[in-house]
């Protein structure tokens, strides 16, 4: 299998440029190798895929479930009926009150009908059901993947990324965020959750400072079909990740983990290689360009 590095000389051979241009290059080649190193080892971990087989056993709900739930207990996380918590070995407590939400039916019945003699009908109704949070149930703990913060200080590169946003002419808010939200990239507007380290705060500044050049500004909407969000988380994060390693901020840990969550591998870094490594160079040159540094004196 190629690397990334490999993948990315194949398909720029011809490509010229100054020493310090061509020196970059190969940072960032080999801040993706090891990145998509990171993510493949984290994949094939037996702690990741003991947390895909439990995951996959909890049901997706609607939206309209999904605000039920939220309206009845805003600090859910993992939610589940009463039998499919005894399957996870686990036990809901006496006495817990149910979360209601609305289970679809199926119904059938025949008729008679004068053309065919008897005809079928079917249709679909809804039925009240509860359901419960983890946190109203007791047992052994449910395999998980811990995606941790980025504990180190980084006031300097997140005033940069913060001059960097002012130039492109991003706006970025910064305040506390609910529902575990970090960032949020809005289209000419960002906003950050700074009740996190700095470190952390700057990486999720790169992230959706990506999201901003790669999904949501004019020119990438023209002429980019919409990416899946998979593909888009891919991409966000990927330049954070290259964007504050070469800036001394090591975000590995939680961007491997990040990535892999979101069904992301080294297939998939080698198939947007090209968008992830532009972007990220970008943004590198205006963290470092003079003028990114005046655009807000």
């Amino acid at each position: 299998m190629e690397t990334v590095t490999q993948v990315w000389e194949r398909g720029n051979r011809q490509e010229t440029g100054s020493g310090k241009a061509r020196e970059l290059r190969a940072r960032i080649d080999d801040s993706l190798d090891a990145l998509a190193r990171a993510v493949d080892d984290v994949r094939a971990s037996d702690t990741f895929k003991a947390y895909l087989d439990v995951q996959a056993k909890f049901h997706r709900y609607s939206w309209h479930n999904s605000l039920l739930i939220a309206m009845q207990r805003p600090e859910a996380s993992q939610v589940a009926g009463y039998r499919k918590w005894q399957e996870l070995g686990r036990q809901v407590r006496k006495g817990g009150k149910g979360i209601t939400i609305f289970a679809p039916c199926l119904w059938k019945r025949e008729v008679a009908d004068d053309t065919i003699g008897v005809k079928v009908e079917q249709g679909i109704f809804f039925k009240a059901v509860y359901v419960f949070d983890i946190g109203q149930t007791d047992g052994p703990e449910l395999p998980s993947l811990d995606v941790p913060d980025v504990d180190a200080a980084a006031d300097a590169l997140l005033a940069d990324l913060r001059r960097v946003a002012d130039s492109r002419g991003i706006r970025v808010a910064f305040g506390p965020l609910s529902g575990g939200v970090y960032g949020l990239s809005k289209g000419g507007a960002v906003d950050i959750d700074d009740t996190r380290g700095t470190g952390q705060q700057a990486k999720t500044l790169a992230h959706e400072l990506a999201h901003e050049a790669l999904h949501k500004s004019k020119e990438s909407l023209a002429t980019m079909p919409e990416r899946s969000r998979s593909i888009a988380e891919l991409e966000a994060e990927a330049v954070a990740y290259v964007v504050c390693r070469h800036f001394g901020l090591d975000v590995e840990v939680r961007a491997s983990r990040y990535i892999a969550l979101w069904d992301g591998d080294s297939k998939a870094l080698r198939a947007s290689l090209e968008r992830i490594a532009d972007t990220a160079r970008t943004m590198i040159d205006d963290v470092e360009a003079p003028a990114a540094r005046k655009a807000v004196a």
